[in-house]
């Protein structure tokens, strides 16, 4: 930093061993410290650039003595202010994970994945690249660049379909399916997937007594209890329940369910807590929207059954348009004839008078 006059000058920031030090002199300058400007200065680049370290003076018997150098964030600043710098907007990156898991996802159009039920989790991606975004990038521009100039940083795949990309303006976020057709917004990327119940949560109170121990009554099916990773263990000597078990922890259920509509609720409702004798009471697509421009927490599991429910249901047939029936010669002949009636007589030529 130079003077006005041009005859003195300060250092602000050196770099050493690749580390910004700002430079200490001022501290020691009455009319460096208290100058409105320098502070000002020092400010602007402490925010912008950054200072890393610092070497203090302090005053012993009327001189300045430094001190062993020390991190600049460690260092009590008395003379100017350092604002933390403004969190601009960025894009990020997600990209499936690797695994079995993720097969029937990957590459899939978005009409796809609803077609089959299947949801876009955030539990199923990987966060592999995030940067600024300016005003004028669009997500075309961010598909170019990540499939012809990929940063030398970014260790992702090129940007394939079935990847999102979410943009964060002002705060806000948006993610945006990859789709086989420009992108496709979908909001239930943020959404948490809804706890799935497990058999101890869903505890009859009863338990029973075979040759090989006792084992707690649970009120899930057979089908839910092998969705869940429970298999057939053993069953019991008067027949009347099976043993279900998952290599640490078994159950017994009744091997025949009491009520027929109950154990076909019990394989097709999404909720445990909607077993009430009315068969396929799930939320449409239409009511999870509802519930969602509401502000309604919706579980990730309703939306790709109501997905796969709207995609199931069979389309309307279309009647063919009746087709008029020609009327007949009679027909236009008379109808002819009646039009012909309908109209005045035209008016005779008057005669010219002969002189």
């Amino acid at each position: 930093m130079e003077s006005k006059d041009g005859m003195s000058a300060a250092d602000i920031l050196h770099v050493r061993a690749g580390q910004n030090y700002l430079v200490e002199d001022f501290t020691r300058m009455e009319r460096l410290r208290s100058d409105p400007v320098v502070l000002e200065s020092l400010s602007r680049v402490a925010q912008e650039i950054g200072f890393d370290r610092v070497r203090p003076y302090v005053v012993e018997n009327g001189s300045y003595k430094a001190m062993p150098d020390m991190p600049f964030t460690q260092w009590e600043n008395p003379y100017f202010t350092v604002d933390p710098p403004k969190q601009g907007d960025t894009f990020t990156i997600y990209q499936l994970k690797d695994g079995p898991e993720t097969r029937n996802y990957r590459y899939e159009a978005y009409e796809s994945l609803q077609e089959a039920g299947l949801a876009v989790d955030r539990q199923n991606y990987d966060l592999v690249y995030t940067a600024p975004l300016d005003g004028k990038t669009t997500l075309e521009d961010i598909y170019r660049t990540f499939n012809i100039d990929r940063p030398a940083d970014f260790t992702g795949h090129s940007l394939s379909v079935s990847d999102v990309v979410v943009l964060n303006r002002s705060g806000k976020d948006e993610a945006h399916y990859c789709d086989s057709f420009g992108f496709t917004p979908v909001p239930e990327f943020f959404l948490q997937r809804e706890k799935q119940l497990t058999p101890r949560e869903l505890l009859t109170g009863e338990s029973i007594q075979t040759p090989r121990g006792s084992f707690l009554v649970t009120d899930m099916s057979r089908e839910q209890l092998e969705a869940a990773g429970y298999g057939f263990h053993h069953q019991s000597e008067d027949g009347k329940y099976l043993i279900m078990g998952n290599g640490t922890d078994a159950f017994a259920i009744p091997a025949q369910q009491e009520s027929p509509i109950k154990a076909a609720e019990m394989t097709t409702e999404q909720n445990y807590n909607m077993i009430d004798g009315v068969l396929n009471n799930a939320p449409t697509m239409s009511e999870l929207e509802a519930k969602a421009k509401a502000g309604e927490q919706i579980s990730l599991f309703d939306v790709a059954e109501a997905a796969k429910a709207e995609a199931q249901k069979p389309k309307q047939p279309q009647r063919p348009a009746q087709k008029q029936k020609k009327p007949s010669i009679r027909a236009q002949l008379k109808a002819a004839k009646e039009e012909q009636q309908k109209k005045p007589p035209q008016r005779e030529k008057a005669q010219e008078l002969e002189v």
